[in-house]
Order: structure tokens, then C-alpha cells, then sequence
């Protein structure tokens, strides 16, 4: 898997649920080593989300996970759980179990050792200013911030 697959299946599931996606990724641009960048500021998220129906704006990070970005107990936690997991997540199925199975804490702490510093501060100000959300990781917490914006929008409308 790498970063690119995570992110077209997050933004396809966006779409699916009502979310209107702009991806404002800093993929590879042709030319010398100074202009081989996009011209985005450093640290903006990949994706800019808006849920119209729900009244939800969000950033998205995507970040993946390889083998290598694993601690030996991370390691040793997935080939306990699952044998076939050996040496790398070799199809999507595996992958997205092998994360499901690490569980939330463990899987956001890999995620942020892959963070820039200028991606922790852009983190930093959408939680302290409370306008938009932030989501760091893959597809589980695509599905997980969905839900918990769904959930907070039936609860209003429910009067609870």
C-alpha cells in the first residue's frame, strides 16, 4: 500500500457519504530539486473535506503504515493475532486488519512519528481554534470521525 492508494480509497469514501473532497496533496512535480514541490504552505493537510448535510468541515492527513514503521511489539502483536502477517501487509485486506488490530492509540503514535513538524502545527491550530476537525491516519479513522459526526448530528436533531 502506499500513501496515494490510502488516500484516493479515504476520499472515495468521503464522496460516498456525502462529503465534497478537495485534495490539495503535495505530490511530485516534475523538474530541478528546487521546483519539484507543489506550491501548498508545508504542513496543510492532504485533504480538505466539507459535509453540507451535517455541518461538518475537516482536514485529513493520510499517512500509511509500512512493516518497517512498526515497533517489534507492534510486530509481534500482529503475528500473534494473525499468522499470515510476516514480514509486510501484502494486499489491502491484510493491511487494513493489521491496523484494525494494532487499535487507535497505538496506530495514531506510528502515525505522528511520521508527521513533519509543520503538519503537528497545522494539527495544533485546527484543534485550538475548534473550526475544523483534523483526522491523521487511513481509512478506520475516515470511518471513525464519519461516524462520530453522524452521531453527533442525529443526537442534535433528536433533541438529546
Amino acid at each position: 500500500m502506499t500513501e496515494d492508494d490510502v488516500q484516493r480509497v479515504v476520499a472515495s469514501f468521503y464522496a460516498k457519504v456525502g462529503g465534497r473532497v478537495y485534495d490539495l496533496s503535495q505530490g511530485y512535480r516534475p523538474g530541478p530539486k528546487r521546483h519539484a514541490t507543489t506550491r501548498q504552505t508545508p504542513g496543510l493537510g492532504d485533504l480538505w473535506v466539507f459535509f453540507p448535510l451535517l455541518g461538518a468541515i475537516m482536514w485529513h492527513e493520510t499517512k500509511v503504515l509500512h512493516w518497517s514503521d512498526l515497533s517489534k511489539s507492534d510486530r509481534d502483536l500482529l503475528r500473534e493475532q494473525d499468522p499470515r502477517m510476516k514480514r509486510e501487509f501484502f494486499d489491502t485486506i491484510l493491511y487494513q486488519r493489521g491496523l484494525d488490530l494494532l487499535g487507535d492509540d497505538r496506530r495514531r503514535f506510528r502515525y505522528e512519528d511520521k508527521q513533519s513538524p509543520e503538519q503537528k502545527g497545522f494539527e495544533y491550530l485546527c484543534h485550538a481554534t475548534g473550526k475544523a476537525s483534523y483526522v491523521l491516519g487511513g481509512m478506520t479513522e475516515a470511518r471513525v470521525y464519519f461516524e462520530s459526526i453522524r452521531r453527533q448530528v442525529r443526537h442534535v436533531n433528536e433533541g438529546v
